[in-house]
């Protein structure tokens, strides 16, 4: 599937800007909270949406992977523990 510049454009700054929440929050600098928790998830499903619907796979980093994976089971209250425990390393890892 040819892909847009825009796609690109759009899965590329999606994958920045959580990058850098997942540095910041690793750093101390943001802290795991109900709001960052949401903002990750929407970058996920954003990420996800472009990744896996418009062929963006080959643009997807590691951590972004990670990242879509954690976000997909957010609800189950021990996972979100798990991944709240899990943001605190940089690079993300992967659930599994």
């Amino acid at each position: 599937m040819q892909m847009s510049d825009q796609t690109v454009r759009e899965f590329r700054r999606i994958q920045s800007a959580a990058e850098e929440l997942l540095a910041q929050i690793a750093s101390g600098e943001v802290q795991v909270d109900d709001r960052a928790l949401a903002l990750l998830e929407n970058l996920a499903s954003s990420g996800g949406k472009l990744a896996y619907g418009q062929g963006c796979l080959d643009l997807e980093s590691e951590q972004m992977h990670n990242l879509i994976a954690w976000c997909d089971h957010l609800n189950e209250r021990d996972w979100r523990l798990r991944f709240e425990a899990a943001l605190r390393v940089s690079p993300l890892p992967s659930p599994w």
